[in-house]
């Protein structure tokens, strides 16, 4: 067997097993079903669900022809690298920290609108999580502050920058904007809480990542919609 076509079977045969552990698949289970099967669930199964169904028959057609001991196909390096990615992936998912690990800047709902605006302008923020009393009670979004804005213009009145950030808080018109998320927490999950939030209406604007994935814990590092390109392309 060459050795192109030994890597390829080696990272098939890792990934039929992973699968069939976490289905807790009986061994008659096919390595097709339990692709179908996994793309439901999991994020990266999903996106190379059809490669995968696709190297399945390569890998049919490999075994049968060696046990014929014809030898009339190989797979490509690029077939093969990307099955032992795949493999690696699915054995190891990167993890959001250290990755995503971030000194996130956070401010107390009682702070003056104008210093953190202010502060978002300089850091180019578009959101900054919101303390009470140690707890992370909202996201403060630039979006939102543009809301009221608008509204305190409309009504012909000066805003007033000492203004407390809970009073501005009240204009943003998503509720559920953000999600918390513990650190053991890898990329897959990520983008499957994602998608399970825009499944139910919410666009979430930032992912915040503590220890235990509870809002009474300092974030550890923050994700947001800018961040999805790079945590697809990791996939």
């Amino acid at each position: 067997m060459d050795n192109l076509t030994f890597r390829f079977l080696s990272a098939y045969n890792q990934i039929d097993e992973l699968l069939r552990s976490q289905q807790n698949a009986a061994d008659n289970i096919t390595f097709s079903n339990l692709v179908r099967t996994g793309a439901k669930s999991n994020r990266l199964i999903k996106k190379h669900k059809f490669a995968l169904l696709e190297f399945s028959k390569l890998r049919n057609f490999l075994v049968h022809r060696y046990d014929q001991k014809l030898i009339l196909a190989s797979p490509t390096s690029q077939s093969v690298e990307r099955m032992e990615k795949l493999a690696n992936s699915l054995a190891s998912p990167e993890k959001l920290i250290p990755k995503y690990s971030d000194n996130v800047v956070m401010c107390a709902a009682t702070d003056p609108i104008g210093k953190i605006a202010q502060l978002m302008r300089e850091k180019k923020y578009s959101q900054v999580p919101v303390v009470r009393d140690g707890i992370i009670i909202d996201l403060l979004t630039a979006h939102t502050i543009a809301m009221w804005l608008a509204a305190t213009l409309s009504k012909e009145t000066e805003f007033n920058v000492e203004q407390p950030v809970a009073d501005v808080l009240p204009f943003s018109e998503d509720k559920h904007s953000f999600i918390f998320i513990n650190r053991n927490a890898n990329i897959i999950d990520a983008l499957s809480l994602i998608e399970k939030e825009y499944k139910k209406g919410n666009l979430l604007q930032a992912i915040l990542v503590t220890e235990h994935g509870k809002p009474s814990e300092k974030p550890m590092g923050i994700l947001t919609l800018s961040d999805l390109p790079a945590l697809r392309a990791e996939l």
